[in-house]
């Protein structure tokens, strides 16, 4: 297993998120439902998720209430998330 770093941050499930980590997001809009994936990163020595399609759109942690998000697997294990 890679040495990944904390975040000091959990899931909706209450489960630690570390960097590399795939996060599920289920938002719900309007009358209907988006879904959206992140990976967890490390900015400027802050933790946050880029969107795996938008790999430029880096959010930090603090942006986020962590009642929806769910680790879904990491990006050393399931490499195929990030597709």
């Amino acid at each position: 297993m890679n040495n990944r770093k904390p975040t000091g941050y959990t899931d909706k499930d209450n489960k630690p998120i570390f960097e590399g980590d795939i996060i599920h997001d289920l938002h719900y809009v309007g009358k209907g439902k988006r879904n959206h994936y992140y990976e967890v990163v490390f900015k400027d020595n802050k933790p946050g998720m880029v969107k795996i399609h938008d790999r430029n759109n880096f959010t930090d942690f603090e942006s986020f209430t962590f009642s929806s998000e769910a680790i879904i697997g990491n990006k050393f294990e399931n490499p195929d998330l990030l597709k």
